[in-house]
Parts: structure tokens; C-alpha cells; sequence
């Protein structure tokens, strides 16, 4: 877990890779430390401690009233939705700060994936076995109870849903697994990240984002073309040869995309004429 005041690249990817399908409770802090790193915010202990309050007000409230745990889920529900009137934005909107959970424990509003995470960090606060669907709205969840199942649509204010619906919902399911485990979940809260820093000029943010996306999928070759690119713009040519070297190791040349392969000879020829070409100033370049 982190230390408030430890918000390191290495400390991030030392919990990154830490994580395994009981990580729930570590992925809202994880989720959070990578926010404050990507956009360098200052008093990162006052986030950690809003979200240690909000999680002991609901667990407060549920432990006064001995509830069991239908009731439980019933009543964050009402939490969320009602008492702290938290409101779901856009997921097409083109402002990056929706994807903050920093800001979303201030201003009670985010992007529909960061207020989905910080509603399954609240349920496993209140231990109610509760998994995200992996499907393309990205904010079905399933609830196990007693052998069965039911299904919340958290876009319609955690809505139970029909037979009829959860049935069309699944229909629409985008990969094998039947939900995701945190892992999944913090590299889809990665590239929803590096979507929006790609239409920045923020290059150091796009980088980080990219490393940490990296370093969670080694073999992502589309990253690692993206990352090559962003290096050798930056002129770190090294850094940029490397990447590639990495790519090829994966992708037969001659299958390549042309881009890269132009990229990679400009890169070879740069390498070639110069030992001294420049590489990344410090751990972030890594």
C-alpha cells in the first residue's frame, strides 16, 4: 500500500506489478498515485486521506445499523448516488481531468470508469462480492449472492437490471474473461490516458503513461511503435532504438507497418553515424 507522501515512478510500478485478481482494495490508491505522478500534483496526502474518510463514513454508517449484505449494497448505493450525489460525465468528453479520482473525491463527478473503480473500492470496503463486467459499456456490475447472480447498470444510478437487459448486455461482451480483474482494469484506466495525452502537447505525461503501459504489457508492440516515435521526436535516439530493437523481436520487419520501418531506418542511420546520440534524462526515460 503506499505511503502518502512516496509517490515515485518505481513505487508504481512495484505496486503495478504486484497486482492479481484480490487486488481491489490497492487499485483506487494505485489509480490515485498515478494521477499525481502523470500531472504532478502537489498535496497527494489530502487525496489519500479523502478517500480513507469516505471509506470510514460508509463503513461507519453500515456498522451502526448491523445490516446484512443486501442491505449493505442497498445502502452504498444510496450513498453514492443520493447522499453524495455522485454524477457520471461524458465518456466522450475531451477533458482530461474527468479521469482525476482525486478530483472525483472533491467534486463528486467524474468519468464513468473512475466513478465505477472508486464505486467497487467502496463495496469491497463493506466486503459485497461485486465484479465488473468486462462488456463495452464498461459499467455493468455483477453481484454474487447466494448462488446466484444479479446485475447493476451503475450508468442508471446502480439500476437492477432485467433478465431481458443482462442478457442483451452480455451479448455485447468484448473479451473472454466474464469480468475484470483489477490488472485489466488499471491497463484500461491507462490507455483511456494516453488517449487523451496523445491530443496533448504534455509529452512528458504521454511518456510516463507509456512506460507504465509497458511495463504492464511487455509484448504491446503498438506501444512500444508509439513510445519510438515520442522518443525519437524528443530526440532520445537511443531510448527510440532500443524500443525498436524490442518491437522487431516480436514483429517479422517485413509485416511491420511502413511507418516503423521508415522509423527504424532513420533510427539505425542516426545511431550509426554517432555514439553520442542522447538518451533519456533520468529513471523516467526508462
Amino acid at each position: 500500500m503506499f505511503v502518502e507522501t512516496n509517490l515515485t515512478l518505481d513505487k508504481i510500478m512495484s505496486e503495478m506489478n504486484q497486482l492479481s485478481e484480490e487486488s481491489w482494495e490497492s487499485l483506487a490508491p494505485l489509480v490515485m498515485a498515478t494521477d499525481h505522478l502523470l500531472f504532478s500534483r502537489e498535496n497527494s496526502h489530502k487525496s489519500f486521506r479523502r478517500l480513507h474518510f469516505l471509506t470510514f463514513e460508509l463503513m461507519s454508517q453500515c456498522q451502526n445499523q448491523e445490516l446484512d449484505e443486501s442491505q449493505r449494497l442497498e445502502h452504498l448505493v444510496k450513498f453514492f448516488f443520493e447522499e453524495k450525489n455522485f454524477m457520471f460525465e461524458d465518456a466522450d468528453s475531451k477533458n482530461i481531468e474527468s479521469l482525476s479520482l482525486s478530483r472525483a473525491l472533491i467534486q463528486f463527478s467524474a468519468h464513468p470508469f473512475v466513478g465505477t473503480l472508486l464505486f467497487l473500492h467502496l463495496s469491497q470496503a463493506l466486503q459485497i462480492p461485486l465484479f465488473w463486467i468486462s462488456c463495452k459499456n464498461r459499467y455493468l456490475i455483477k453481484w454474487l449472492r447466494s448462488g446466484r447472480s444479479e446485475y447493476l447498470d451503475l450508468l442508471c444510478g446502480g439500476q437492477k437490471l432485467s433478465d431481458e437487459e443482462v442478457l442483451k448486455s452480455l451479448d455485447a461482451t468484448s473479451s473472454d474473461r466474464e469480468f475484470w480483474t483489477p490488472r485489466e482494469v488499471y491497463r484500461v484506466y491507462l490507455e483511456l490516458l494516453t488517449k487523451y495525452f496523445e491530443s496533448t502537447s504534455n509529452v512528458k505525461a504521454l511518456h510516463l503513461a507509456y512506460n507504465l503501459s509497458i511495463q504492464l504489457d511487455e509484448r504491446n508492440t503498438h506501444l512500444l511503435g508509439r513510445r519510438a516515435f515520442l522518443r525519437h521526436r524528443l530526440g532520445y535516439i537511443k531510448d527510440a532504438h532500443a524500443d525498436l530493437k524490442r518491437y522487431f523481436s516480436f514483429v517479422n520487419h517485413n509485416s511491420a507497418p511502413f511507418e516503423i520501418q521508415d522509423l527504424y531506418h532513420k533510427v539505425l542511420k542516426s545511431v550509426e553515424q554517432s555514439a553520442e546520440v542522447p538518451t533519456g534524462p533520468g529513471p523516467i526515460y526508462h
